[in-house]
């Protein structure tokens, strides 16, 4: 027998689940109105920066639950899109707030508007000394190294500093774009896939995304499109375009590669499989044939790889017990290479693999920038488990570290950050890979075919 208390009880879950699965409208405005106000919150930037990103990150979360439980209707989706681009929008020409590396963009653009090899000097080089102005390379991150970037990224570095020189809105003005093309290549592969249109939001909304790349206009957007784009031909039994769209995701930068295997396996006959391996290499190395003449295009990717480390999960645990940098390098490789091998001979669907494949990546990297993070975000539509889910939101809080950074000149990685921002995402896996139903939500709408 129900007594009163459970009575009201039951009530509250009632209204709870009533509020939760409401349209997102309401609470998406209320995310981006929190968002576009960074330019009028009286606190320090970066502050503000923070706090809006952390809170804005727990709204999204709701906004997850309500898109996964939306109607199959693209009624009053469009409006919530158009509102989250005229959002994005309103970032063209403001100065970036969580990082500096649109500086470097601008730097390499203006090295080849001079025709010179972007890869041959570090801009603070003699050589280069004619070249130097008020603002660069004085404002580029580690003027001392090389480029890292890649030739595709190169191209887009020229044409956004052609369009905008030294100011920032050429190059957000291109990733404006580039986010435009994710989100129409998203809204097709859902529809595709007969799963709801509403599973963008996963995307389109996540304060992530939006402060990442159109504020702070980090390159790893350009990749996105690519990447969405290849996926979509892949189902359409397109393959080889589809291949050579994922060797120009590689291009931006090279995380799809884990994705490779996935495919490889997936493919039947040699011709078929060959494709697969060769197709999207022979994209990533052939533009860098010509750079390689008179310079080393990989000698900065190189020493990043063996020197830099930030927010890595295993190798925060692993580090304290080895103490030496390469050592415990050799150990996250082993584990995500042992770990990847059985999710790839695992009987999961292809877009479980393709999504769990960039989870175990980041979590095993050594280096994690919350930007990072959006080659898994823009592929959590596809399977939306709710590990993925929660590092979309808690990448957030590695924001504090960038605070102290501007404000105290230190860089600091914080023990109770790494915990909070972790602990959630490794036992949401654990129970998504233990139970029988791999998507996060029971109930979760599609489309009819």
């Amino acid at each position: 027998m129900l007594t009163a208390k459970s009575i009201r009880r039951l009530q509250v879950l009632l209204a709870l689940n009533k509020y939760l699965t409401l349209r997102p409208f309401p609470l998406v405005a209320v995310l981006a109105v929190m968002l576009l106000a960074l330019r009028w919150i009286p606190i320090t930037p970066i502050i503000a920066y923070a706090a809006v990103f952390i809170s804005a990150s727990l709204l999204y979360w709701v906004v997850c639950w309500q898109s996964l439980h939306a109607e199959a209707s693209t009624q009053g989706l469009v409006p919530i899109l158009l509102l989250l681009f005229l959002l994005r929008m309103s970032f063209l020409g403001m100065e970036p707030l969580g990082s500096d590396d649109v500086y470097r963009y601008m730097w390499d653009g203006h090295v080849q508007t001079a025709g010179i090899n972007p890869y041959r000097y570090a801009p603070n080089d003699e050589a280069l000394g004619d070249l130097h102005t008020t603002r660069l390379p004085w404002l580029v991150n580690h003027p001392e190294m090389k480029t890292i970037y890649f030739p595709l990224n190169q191209w887009l570095f020229y044409l956004g500093y052609n369009l905008s020189g030294e100011n920032v809105w050429g190059f957000q003005l291109l990733i404006l774009l580039a986010e435009a093309l994710t989100v129409i290549g998203l809204l097709l592969l859902m529809r595709e896939l007969s799963f709801s249109p509403w599973r963008v939001l996963i995307y389109a909304a996540n304060p992530l995304v939006i402060l990442q790349f159109s504020l702070d206009a980090h390159v790893d957007a350009f990749g996105f499109p690519f990447l969405v784009f290849a996926f979509l031909l892949y189902h359409r039994k397109k393959t080889t375009l589809s291949l050579l769209l994922l060797g120009l995701s590689l291009l931006i930068k090279p995380v799809a590669f884990v994705i490779l295997p996935i495919l490889f396996l997936h493919e039947h006959g040699f011709v078929n499989r060959a494709k697969v391996a060769l197709l999207p290499l022979a994209v990533l190395l052939i533009p860098f044939i010509p750079y390689a003449f008179g310079a080393n295009p990989f000698e900065a990717l190189t020493t990043f790889s063996k020197h830099w480390f930030f927010n890595g999960a295993l190798f925060s645990v692993l580090f304290p017990l080895f103490s030496d940098n390469q050592t415990t390098r050799l150990w996250c490789f082993a584990f995500l290479a042992t770990a990847l091998l059985i999710l790839y001979l695992s009987k999961k669907s292809l877009h479980e693999k393709t999504v769990l494949a960039l989870l175990l990546l980041f979590l095993c990297s050594p280096v994690v920038h919350a930007w990072y993070l959006g080659w898994l975000i823009v592929l959590l539509p596809l399977a939306p488990f709710a590990s993925g889910l929660a590092l979309a939101g808690t990448a957030s809080l590695t924001s504090i570290t960038f605070v102290t950074y501007q404000l105290q000149g230190i860089w600091k990685v914080y023990p109770i950050v790494l915990v909070l921002e972790y602990v959630p995402v490794v036992a949401l896996l654990l129970y998504n890979l233990l139970k029988k139903k791999n998507t996060p939500f029971a109930g979760t709408t599609q489309v009819d075919p």
